[in-house]
Formats: structure tokens, sequence, C-alpha cells
């Protein structure tokens, strides 16, 4: 089962920013998109799902290595594959600011848009799993499960003031995008509502694929959810760290998994 189409694998590094440069003159993807969010929010879900789609072709985290000129490296990109969509995971803090040194993200974001590029902003509602989501994947030493591979039967055992500062970051990370994408015609996919619920994903996928030019289809994933137990069950000192939680500015969060 492939998590991307063969044909669109990305070169790594500067040898990918030069075979880019053989592609300059095929024929572009009629819409393309950026899946713009942060890792652990359903992005190789969203991904796969798209990618099973013969009309759509979805790259992955493409800017995860150091381009010359990413904005032109993603265009070259999204040539030759012979579909109507094209599209890629770009993480806005870790991908854009960190390998790609773009610190203005709403600049970024915009000119994206301006080259006709939708722009799909994926987030989380409950940031507490989302961190969750990260801490158990790092335990488990995957970061996905797909045919016979089963989500371990972990038991983890968190810092409650580590997680009250990696919720503070996520939020952060959050508030930027939003602030970064602020006036642009942005299509919203919230993990909860519309990939993790399979009627909301059902709707979600259709509204989608409509944006993107592409026949319906009833997309399929090879994934697994990862975590597949609730908090208490996976967390050894559950009632620590929700009590901690539900001291801080972020209670909300401890009482949508009590």
């Amino acid at each position: 089962m492939r998590i991307v189409k063969k044909a669109g694998t990305a070169v790594l590094g500067l040898s990918g920013d030069a075979a880019s440069f053989l592609k300059s003159g095929a024929t572009p993807a009629p819409h393309r998109f950026l899946i713009f969010g942060q890792g652990r929010t359903g992005s190789t879900l969203l991904e796969t799902l798209l990618d099973s789609h013969p009309e759509i072709t979805c790259q992955g985290e493409i800017l995860a290595w150091r381009r010359i000129f990413p904005e032109g490296f993603l265009d070259r990109s999204s040539r030759g594959h012979g579909t109507k969509a094209y599209g890629c995971h770009v993480k806005p803090h870790h991908h854009a600011r960190l390998v790609q040194g773009i610190n203005d993200l709403k600049g970024f974001a915009h000119r994206m848009h301006e080259r006709g590029w939708l722009i799909v902003h994926l987030w989380r509602e409950n940031t507490l799993e989302h961190v969750l989501s990260g801490h158990f994947a790092r335990a488990a030493k995957s970061y996905r499960f797909t045919g016979d591979l089963k989500p371990p039967p972990l038991e983890l055992t968190l810092d409650p003031e580590r997680i009250i500062e990696k919720i503070s970051i996520r939020q952060g990370f959050l508030e930027e995008e939003r602030a970064a994408l602020a006036g642009l015609p942005v299509h919203e996919i919230q993990y909860e509502r519309d990939l993790k619920d399979p009627a909301g994903r059902k709707v979600s996928m259709a509204a989608l694929q409509a944006r993107l030019g592409v026949a319906p289809r009833n997309l399929q994933t090879p994934l697994k959810k990862s975590v597949q137990r609730s908090f208490s069950e996976l967390v050894t000192n559950a009632d620590d760290v929700l009590a901690r939680l539900e001291a801080s500015p972020f209670a909300h969060f401890a009482k949508a998994v009590r």
C-alpha cells in the first residue's frame, strides 16, 4: 500500500532542486494545494486519503529539506504529474521557518495564494491530545501504523509541567498560523470534526474534492489510528496531569478527556 504515488516521490536536498528544474517546461496541475499545519494534526491521514484519488498527487513534506528558492521549487514540483490536483504538506514553523528560513509566514502564505495555490489549514481542537499523540509516537518509535502493524500497549508517565509548556507552544503555533492566513480564502480541516469522525470525514473529503476540481471518490487510507485508548488508560499519572491542567488556562482540554 503506497503512502504517496511513486512517480511523485521527492528527491532530497540540493539534488531535489536541480531535478525540479528538469520539470520547468512540464504542464502544472490545474489545481494546487498546500496542507498548512503542524505535525500530529492528521496530516499523513489527509495526505493518504487525497493520494488514493487517481486525479490527485500528494507528495508529503517536500520542504523538510532546504531548498534554494522554496516557492519556485513548489511550483516546479507541481508539474508533470498528469493529475488534476497536486499538493504537499508544509509545517509552518518547522518547515517554512526553521528549515527554509521563512520568518514571514503571512507573506509566504499570501504569495503562494497569489501563485494559485489553495491553502488547506489543518489543525486540532484538543491540544492536550495533540501533545499526547507526539509523546505516544516517540515512545512507540513510529509515527504511523499500516498493514499488520499494531500500536503497542504503551503506558506513559507524563510531567504535568512539561505538558503545560508543550500545550502553550502548540497553541502559540496555531495562533501564528491563523494570523498568517487571515484574509485568505482558506479551506479549513479540523482533525476532530473532519478526519477523526467517520461521518465528518465523508462530508469534508467530498467538499475538498469539489474544491480541488476532481470527480468525487470514496477515499481510502492504509493508516490505523495510533492512540486507541483513553487518556486515563494510556497515562499512568492521568489524575495528576489533569488536576494540573484544570488549574491552568487549559482546563477545557482536561474536561474533554475526563
